[in-house]
């Protein structure tokens, strides 16, 4: 069931294309093949998606690339989540929508390029949305740097990062630092899906003026509602998969003499996936049409309500799914456990489940 969501024709187009390509590229023995590698071969279509115009379809014109809006990004993501790609496509356009605002436009043509990998090194808690404690403090002719950032999802791949900090003068700083700095320590980790991570951590790093390239949480945050919104998008997708999945194991599955789709008890249950299904992808669509507006305090609501509606889902059809197929639910030979990490990957990954239903009870009780 497609998410209910407007998308151009050339947009549609490049989607129907990238559907093809990972069926017939990234199966779930070429994913295992590449998290198994020595080091993980988490790149290898990097460049592929980039010549597909994947990496294009984040980006508006004015920035080298062909789309830009909400539905230019759902309809990629969607196109690519079933297939649990270990390529960071959503933080390549998390950071993008940090770096809107800034002038160098041959950052963007590099990203859309394949040829830079920048990820945004904010979170420090449990709630993105708020200020980073990492401080910048001035020195000579830029800034020296000190904090840490845990466990930074696909830093291990990154080429440069967006590291936030707090200027002398209490506003959030976004530093764009090579990978490679002097002064940057690393802690190479991986996550339950298979991503790659690091622990940042820096004290005394010291950076040019010119690296300080936006401030302001507000464009922080922006940037997190657009990653709300793009894993409801996959979750909804990975969903929908799952349950594809699920439901032809049910119908070809015999016990007792019977299919087990045959079984009520399992059909109840098949039912409320189905349902979670329809759910979620209501939820995703209604998170991309919040984009459309202006950023405020309806919008962060509906964004937030959107994504724990779609981990619940998510959560839900996991489990269900996970069930239905018994102990073989839990190998690594079947894609059903691959989802059912990634749905458990996906709720932590915008702050926790518990953080964004606080910070929407939050908004709620000051708009009442």
């Amino acid at each position: 069931m497609a998410i209910g969501f407007d998308r151009s024709e050339e947009v549609a187009a490049l989607a129907e294309s990238l559907k093809r390509f990972v069926r017939a590229e990234a199966g779930l023995e070429e994913r295992r093949r590449r998290l198994a590698a020595t080091p993980p071969e988490r790149m290898a279509l990097w460049q592929t998606l980039s010549e597909f115009g994947a990496l294009g379809a984040f980006f508006s014109e004015r920035l080298g690339g062909y789309g830009g809006a909400p539905s230019d990004v759902a309809a990629v993501v969607e196109a690519l989540a079933p297939a649990l790609l270990p390529e960071p496509y959503v933080a390549a356009m998390v950071s993008g929508r940090v770096l809107v605002g800034t002038s160098d436009g041959g950052v963007f043509e590099d990203a859309i390029a394949g040829k830079r990998v920048i990820v945004l090194a904010h979170q420090e808690g449990f709630d993105p949305f708020q200020a980073p404690a990492s401080v910048a403090a001035r020195s000579g002719g830029g800034f020296k740097l000190r904090g840490a950032k845990p466990a930074v999802r696909h830093a291990d791949v990154a080429t440069e990062f967006l590291i936030t900090a707090r200027l002398e003068d209490g506003e959030t700083g976004v530093f764009r630092v090579p990978a490679n700095v002097s002064g940057l320590r690393t802690s190479v980790t991986r996550f339950v899906d298979g991503a790659g991570a690091a622990d940042l951590a820096f004290d005394g790093l010291e950076v040019a003026e010119g690296a300080l390239v936006a401030t302001g949480i507000t464009i922080i945050q922006d940037a997190l509602e657009w990653q709300l919104m793009a894993l409801c998008v996959e979750t909804a997708a990975i969903i929908e998969a799952a349950n594809v999945e699920t439901f032809a194991y049910l119908n070809v599955r015999e016990q007792f003499g019977q299919k087990l789709g045959q079984f009520q008890a399992l059909q109840h249950r098949a039912a409320d996936m189905a349902m979670a299904e329809q759910e979620a992808a209501a939820m995703a669509a209604s998170a991309v049409a919040a984009l459309d507006q202006a950023p405020s305090a309806a919008r962060t609501q509906t964004l937030l309500a959107a994504s724990l509606a779609c981990d619940a889902a998510g959560r839900r059809v996991g489990h269900e799914a996970v069930q239905m197929f018994g102990g073989m639910g839990v190998s690594d030979e079947l894609i059903i456990s691959h989802y059912a990490r990634r749905f458990a990957a996906i709720r932590a990954i915008t702050g926790t489940v518990d953080a964004r239903a606080a910070r929407l009870a939050e908004i709620s009780r000051a708009a009442a």
